[in-house]
């Protein structure tokens, strides 16, 4: 029983190198998004909540990296991950109707790209399967906040929202989070 709870990777020694990674990281975070801090939109609860999501999606990712150890089926995986994540989802909807008392209905107007949510996240999480066994939590996890950051920048570029456009702190923040990408990757084996 106790070797369902070993890492996809084994256990993984905290260096300091890693530990440097994970914190340039959060450090790159905070960088990039200092520029909207003082923003009147602005949300602490906000920040707390996405600080907790992340928390959480490291454990998903972590439990669907073993999962996939053990079946060698990143697409397996998935399915799995989306049946109990539909099943979560469908019994807190439950509960929330059932409070709240309102009946629920499908949108019936917004852009088309709305719908692509659920594909991306099949594509994200059959990649996060096959990624994290091979390069473990914390380098995917790296990655993968490296490549929101840079997603970030590219849509501020193309698609700016409200005046105030591409600001250096964000430009700042990637770099950096890059930086924290290479530091924590570099000895991986593959």
């Amino acid at each position: 029983m106790a070797g369902s709870l070993v890492p996809p990777l084994g256990k993984v020694a905290v260096t300091p190198r890693r530990l440097t990674a994970a914190l340039l990281t959060v450090v790159a975070v905070v960088i990039a998004a200092s520029g909207r801090l003082g923003s009147i939109d602005f949300s602490i609860g906000a920040v707390v909540a996405a600080v907790m999501a992340g928390a959480l999606v490291a454990v998903q990712q972590a439990i669907n990296g073993r999962t996939n150890v053990v079946t060698g089926q990143p697409v397996a995986t998935t399915w799995l991950n989306f049946v109990f994540g539909a099943a979560g989802l469908g019994v807190a909807v439950g509960i929330g109707v059932a409070i709240d008392g309102t009946a629920m209905s499908l949108p019936t107007s917004g852009p088309w790209w709305m719908y692509l949510g659920g594909a991306l996240g099949v594509v994200f999480i059959m990649t996060a399967a096959w990624a994290v066994p091979r390069y473990g939590v914390l380098v995917f996890a790296l990655v993968s906040i490296a490549g929101q950051l840079a997603s970030a920048l590219l849509i501020d570029l193309v698609a700016p929202v409200g005046e105030a456009g591409v600001q250096w702190t964000l430009v700042a923040g990637v770099v950096l989070t890059f930086g924290a990408v290479l530091s924590g990757a570099r000895g991986r084996r593959t």
